[in-house]
């Protein structure tokens, strides 16, 4: 299997299932007994918390499992996987069309969206949520560097890439600020546009955020492991940001 066609898979994968589960949770009676106002306002808090906790429990115990695994050798072994898919997928021309992709999951991009989307938020008078999206991103930023600092993980050998990244390694910082970032954006999109946008907006931000992830091993910037365990923590933490903003957050009338 060549580097490209497991990140083809891993898209279909995430649209099929991303795809399969609006459709579920559109066939759900409580969205039938009064359609216009389930879909502006979501499930009931009760389901919303259930489905946190379970998205929450997962994505913490992936990152401990993580955490505690990746000096040995099945996690040795799936980084070695992956990034021996990587090389043999190398080229100037795959260098070219990567770096664009991990830019969008840079600090400065991700901050200089907060700031934007902030403001945009805030001049449409929605500024509970212009705080809520601020806050959000803040505290991934604030407990992803402490765990590095924890794990003191070193990053790969940039052999192929030469690209130099700084920093502690374990977890990654694109794909956790990519989790968080984008998949924040989607909620607030399903907060403020018209519904017919809704599922186009979730599977392009699902869509970044793995091409984010992708684009971090391919470029020798992070091990798989690195990947893994940023998406875990940060959908746990942006699990819990979007049902208390769903329960807390005034609601758009």
């Amino acid at each position: 299997m060549s580097f490209w066609t497991l990140l083809s898979l891993l898209l279909t994968v995430t649209w099929l299932l991303l795809a399969g589960s609006w459709q579920l949770a559109h066939s759900w009676r409580w969205m039938q007994l009064n359609a216009d106002t389930a879909r502006r306002l979501g499930p009931p808090p009760r389901v919303l918390w259930a489905l946190t906790a379970a998205v929450g429990a997962w994505g913490v115990l992936l990152f401990v499992l993580l955490a505690r695994a990746w000096r040995t050798t099945p996690a040795l072994g799936l980084d070695r996987w992956a990034a021996d898919l990587a090389r043999s997928a190398w080229s100037p021309e795959a260098k070219a069309w990567m770096l664009p992709v991990t830019h969008l999951g840079d600090p400065v991009t991700l901050w200089a969206l907060a700031a934007g989307v902030a403001l945009v938020v805030w001049l449409r008078g929605e500024r509970h949520l212009a705080m809520a999206w601020l806050l959000t991103l803040a505290g991934n930023a604030a407990w992803n560097p402490a765990l590095k600092l924890v794990f003191q993980r070193l990053r790969p050998e940039p052999d192929v890439s030469g690209l130099l990244a700084t920093g502690y390694s374990f977890p990654s910082g694109h794909s956790s600020g990519a989790m968080v970032t984008y998949g924040m954006l989607a909620y607030l999109a399903f907060r403020m546009l018209p519904w017919r946008w809704h599922l186009g907006v979730m599977l392009l931000s699902a869509s970044l955020i793995v091409l984010i992830g992708a684009s971090r091993v391919f470029l020798q910037a992070h091990f798989a492991s690195d990947v893994l365990a940023g998406f875990a923590l940060g959908g746990a933490w942006l699990s819990v940001c979007i049902a208390w903003c769903s329960t807390r957050v005034a609601r758009p009338v």
